[in-house]
């Protein structure tokens, strides 16, 4: 369970960082 736990942890934060960059380089194209 530690490990299946840190995992989606992980993913959940790459996920957030993927958004973020993807949220920031939209806003760049835009301008």
């Amino acid at each position: 369970f530690g490990a299946l736990l840190f995992l989606k942890c992980l993913f959940s934060l790459l996920m957030f960082i993927f958004m973020l960059t993807l949220i920031f380089s939209l806003r760049n194209f835009s301008l």
